[in-house]
């Protein structure tokens, strides 16, 4: 980038960075407060210079005219850059309030004159700065701003700036890739602070983001491929982004990074490519985000659209982000999500991981989960899906869950040792799932649709040395339930390390001491007794009787001179007499437990079988 306009060039970059980083709260209190493939490109360092020194214009570039106008007043007429393949066209620029002179003003204007973009802004001192129509070609770019605003403009920072509405064009042809937006704002801005990873110096401190932009907006944007695919947003809002130059300069990392990914990259590219990812990662913060009204379609009749996409951040801490109001439609699916929340999301693990494998060190499987971000919660509000599209129906082909949630916690070597999972009323028509029921026979008990709930919650605890599965459950509508508990001992902390080894040692250590098992009938099984009595040409109670003789007598039969077998037997054939509630329960004799080990290098099942008691209680 060579020397341009000053105003010009930092609503650009004001807009680039609202537009990649920028949640929008009342337009009251917008800058104060907490908010809540592209095609063969050149190398990106082409982008981003490296030092100070820019060459000048063609000397064919006629001078702008500069005039004052009152006191403290200049405006300059005809103003015509070219860089390039950039130009830059302005009709008139007015500089209000400022002890600028006219020579200043040219000084500033003449890409002849030394010193870099950063420069030549420290220099700007101005009330406002207006500048109501700017034409921009970049190669096949062409774009047209309009009633740009900078106020308060000295040593490098601006308070206000304000631009819209604008447009762009980029492509050759017939159809090229189109933008345009209504309007962008931002406040408090470091405009010498926003420029400094384009353009580093050695000075810049690479160590510490700070401040870019207090809050910054952009409304009504509008997108459009050369296929005829639209995006539409109604609005991006950004507050407290913050940044800092990386160490070898935004352009270089670039190139680094890319050169890394390359499939040829040998190991010490490779490196220096992790390393510059890591140094990226850390060099760009945003306090909060938010995406309002985001619309799509295309020429094939796929419509989407995303209510509100939230993001928030502090420094350090971890973030979060939440979708809400999800829906597309087109020709063969239709979906909605009533909303998608992730919290606690932390990078910390992915660039210690990255950073780590930089310099060298061993990335086996066992690293390899360092480089996955941590996630404290992830939350899924209604989700309805049907294939066939709009015209689909909500039958065949079609699901929704109620809900679903996943929660983790208390990391041990990136891996959670507390764990909660909830899925609500998942809900599947059987017609659909009749490839994976070819014999129907759901259909045959009765069943039009599926409906299931799960949840599960365990949590290892160090200091005992214990794993409790609080709860396993699974629950079927007009159908029952299965709940599963569990408890094993000595468990120690290598389970969860990186040393395959010793995780493998750690398991088979790791002892069972119980397990219950309650299970409660809401219809299934008298369906299932009526589909066989209809097959044998029999009744119901004819067969609930022959199946619970063969539980009483079958059950201790096979598990011999095992502890509780007789009661086993008996409470099942209750069950099967009069459905309800079913209580199973197993413990070790031994209260240490039985180990993984001791399992495995026993011969003889029934040995294994003396060393269990059983209990079994209906209700």
């Amino acid at each position: 980038m060579k020397p341009i306009l000053p105003s010009t060039v930092l609503i650009l970059g004001c807009i680039a960075v609202a537009s990649a980083q920028a949640p929008k709260p009342r337009s009251s209190d917008f800058f104060s407060g907490d908010a809540r493939e592209a095609p063969a490109k050149p190398r990106t360092s082409d982008f981003f210079p490296r030092g100070t020194g820019d060459a000048p214009a063609p000397a064919s570039v006629p001078p702008a005219a500069i005039s004052a106008v009152g006191a403290d007043g200049l405006v300059a007429e005809r103003v015509r850059y070219v860089s390039g393949a950039t130009t830059l066209t302005a009709a008139r620029i007015e500089v209000r309030g400022t002890r600028l002179t006219r020579e200043d003003l040219a000084r500033l204007l003449d890409p002849a004159t030394p010193g870099d973009l950063r420069e030549r802004l420290a220099a700007v001192k101005a009330r406002e700065i207006v500048v109501p129509d700017l034409a921009i070609t970049a190669g096949s770019a062409v774009a047209t701003l309009r009633d740009l605003r900078l106020s308060d403009v000295g040593d490098g920072r601006i308070g206000a700036i304000a631009v819209g509405p604008g447009t762009a064009a980029l492509g050759e042809g017939g159809k090229p890739a189109r933008a345009a937006f209504a309007r962008f704002e931002a406040a408090s801005v470091d405009a010498d602070h926003l420029l400094a990873p384009f353009l580093p110096r050695p000075g810049d401190d690479a160590s510490t983001p700070k401040a870019v932009f207090a809050g910054a907006a952009l409304d009504g944007t509008a997108l459009t491929s050369p296929d005829g695919d639209v995006v539409r947003i109604a609005r991006i809002a950004g507050r407290d982004a913050r940044s800092r130059r990386t160490a070898s300069g935004l352009g270089a990392t670039f190139d680094r990074l890319a050169a890394g990914l390359d499939k040829d990259a040998d190991a010490a590219a490779s490196a220096r490519g992790l390393a510059a990812g890591v140094d990226l990662l850390g060099a760009f913060q945003i306090g909060s985000l938010e995406v309002v009204g985001l619309d799509y379609a295309d020429p094939n009749g796929t419509t989407g659209r995303i209510a509100r996409i939230g993001l928030a951040a502090a420094a350090g801490a971890p973030g979060s982000l939440r979708l809400d109001g999800f829906e597309t439609a087109g020709p063969d699916l239709t979906a909605r999500v009533a909303a998608v929340a992730v919290e606690d999301v932390s990078l910390r693990s992915l660039i210690d991981g990255m950073a780590a494998a930089a310099t060298g060190s061993r990335v086996g499987p066992a690293e390899a989960r360092r480089f996955v971000p941590q996630v404290g919660a992830i939350r899924l509000g209604r989700v309805e899906v049907a294939t066939g599209g709009a015209k689909g129906g909500s039958k065949g082909g079609a699901f929704s869950v109620d809900g679903l949630e996943l929660t983790t916690s208390d990391l041990v070597e990136g891996v959670p040792t507390r764990l909660r999972f909830a899925m609500r009323d998942l809900s599947v028509p059987v017609a659909s799932v009749s490839g994976q029921d070819p014999s129907n026979q759901l259909a045959g008990l009765g069943y039009t649709d599926i409906a299931t709930s799960v949840r599960a919650d365990l949590a290892w605890s160090e200091a005992s040395r214990q794993l409790d599965v609080h709860e396993v459950a699974v629950e079927g509508g007009g159908m029952g339930s299965v709940r599963l508990r569990a408890v094993a001992g000595n468990v120690s902390r290598d389970l969860f390390g990186r040393d395959p080894e010793a995780a493998a040692r750690a398991a088979l250590n790791a002892t069972a001491q119980s397990l219950d098992i309650d299970i409660q009938d809401r219809g299934l099984l008298d369906r299932v007794l009526a589909a066989q009595a209809r097959e044998q040409g029999a009744t119901v109670e004819d067969l609930r009787i022959a199946y619970a003789a063969y539980a009483r007598l079958g059950i201790p039969e096979v598990l011999g001179a095992m502890p509780g077998a007789t009661e086993l037997g008996q409470a099942v054939a209750r069950f099967i007499t009069r459905p309800g509630q079913l209580r199973l329960g197993a413990r070790a004799l031994q209260p240490a437990g039985l180990s993984v080990a001791e399992v495995a290098a026993t011969e003889d099942p029934a040995t294994l079988l003396g060393r269990i008691v059983l209990t079994a209680t209906t209700d």
